[in-house]
């Protein structure tokens, strides 16, 4: 929605200039853009400008607008394979093509979110196919196989099409997974998925454009999240190996679990962060 200043004009060499500055630490809102600058040829007329701290606990942030780069931990990634840029949910996404492609992240001691109390893994997907297990977000090592890492997949293959399902295995080797019921999510639109582990309750939830499906007492123990780290993709080498066959966009990693007055205030709108300041509803 536009709006206008009563009395307030501008001319025709307004200019506005948006600066991204990684590592991003505010996301800040001035006349409905994120900027970091505005630059004028006139005298600036009062501007209301709201600003807002990242999530508590965000360690990487991977916006897929133009590459793989992390806006926030310099956990950089490298597109792989025929992994390519995409329209996603807000600006550009990770286009996985369902064979081979994928987006790997090198492991990092920041990215070892399961030495800590508790972690949450986000993202908006866009599925083409429903029906087979496609992996999402995935410690893994290469070649994949066991001793698996944490993962985040699609469909699990005792459940049923449109199923979500996280194994957050843990340092032993040990699975403890967390599964909803079919059809949870859909083929063709974009979803916000999301899982969440505390260490010291042992509580795993899932959530869905940040409704909670599921929620799971899995124990207290230590997730394996030591390994790289791929978006859409196990590497070849364990016979469930797989591609994800869609868009991946936004996806973040937390060293805490998110409660869902969290995720509510952040993902469970329409707008993940970034496009609640680019597009607001």
């Amino acid at each position: 929605m536009k709006r206008q200043v009563p009395g307030f004009k501008l001319p025709r060499n307004f200019k506005l200039q948006i600066v991204r500055t990684p590592p991003c630490s505010r996301v800040c809102v001035a006349a409905g853009a994120l900027v970091t600058a505005i630059s004028v040829t006139m005298p600036m007329a009062r501007a209301q400008n709201s600003c807002a701290p990242l999530p508590l606990g965000l360690v990487s942030w991977w916006r897929a607008e133009g590459d793989a780069n992390d806006e926030v931990g310099g956990n950089n990634g490298t597109l792989l394979n025929g992994a390519v840029l995409d329209v996603g949910e807000v600006g550009q996404g990770f286009r996985f093509d369902g064979a081979s492609s994928t987006v790997f992240i090198p492991a990092s001691s920041n990215l070892d979110v399961g030495l800590g109390n508790g972690f949450t893994m986000e993202a908006w997907v866009n599925a083409d196919d429903i029906t087979g297990s496609r992996p999402m977000i995935e410690w893994s090592r290469d070649p994949g196989g066991a001793p698996y890492g944490v993962h985040f997949w699609l469909a699990h293959p005792t459940v049923g099409p449109g199923s979500i399902f996280a194994n957050i295995v843990d340092t032993n080797g040990a699975w403890h997974v967390i599964q909803s019921l079919p059809d949870t999510i859909a083929a063709g639109i974009f979803q916000h998925v999301a899982v969440t582990y505390e260490k010291s309750s042992g509580q795993a939830v899932l959530y869905v454009d940040g409704a909670e499906v599921v929620r799971v007492n899995l124990g207290s123990f230590t997730p394996q999240t030591s390994y790289d780290l791929y978006l859409g993709q196990r590497p070849p080498g364990d016979p469930d190996s797989s591609t994800f066959s869609g868009v991946i966009d936004e996806v973040s990693v937390y060293n805490r679990s998110s409660q869902p007055i969290r995720l509510s205030l952040w993902e469970a709108t329409p707008y993940s962060r970034l496009s609640q300041v680019e597009h607001p509803p």
